[in-house]
């Protein structure tokens, strides 16, 4: 097999959220990053209704839901409250716990509704409102190498 030559490409860019934009950096000749994301490692997929498909970030910390435009994921329906709920991120034991804000339609985890907090797993039904979500996650752990001595994170496969 020939070797191909690829030094006519066009840099690699790499995009992310306009509002973590930081300073231009260069990798090397060929990558640079124009813009840095915060990672996340968690998301709601919607699975009916006009959001069909689409996926929605929860980040690390607190993410807010609701019909509202200063949500941080925005569900434009009538049955979703203008804030109808939260879901933070709790570090130090590495779970995600979804909080209902007194929503007038409810917010359910697996059909049942929520009255007080709830940890919610890789693969839960999340509904707000009328609105169904399937929540899906990455296990992320830190591992230390002896060679650099540096932290890197690795995807858990359990």
């Amino acid at each position: 097999m020939k070797e191909r030559d690829y030094d006519d490409l066009e840099p690699t860019i790499i995009e992310g959220h306009e509002d973590n934009l930081e300073e231009t950096e260069l990798l090397d000749e060929k990558t640079k990053i124009i813009k840095k994301t915060i990672p996340a490692f968690a998301w709601l997929v919607c699975i009916d209704r006009q959001f069909s498909g689409k996926r929605f970030d929860v980040g690390l910390g607190i993410t807010s839901i609701g019909r509202g435009s200063e949500n941080d994921i925005v569900i434009g329906d009538d049955s979703v409250s203008k804030e109808h709920a939260k879901i933070k991120y709790i570090e130090s034991e590495d779970k995600y716990k979804i909080y209902d804000l007194v929503s007038t339609n409810g917010t359910f985890v697996n059909g049942e509704r929520i009255e007080a907090p709830v940890e919610i797993e890789d693969g839960d039904l999340v509904t707000f409102g009328e609105v169904n979500f399937i929540f899906k996650r990455v296990q992320i752990k830190k591992i230390k190498t002896k060679k650099l001595g540096e932290d890197y994170l690795k995807e858990d496969k359990e």
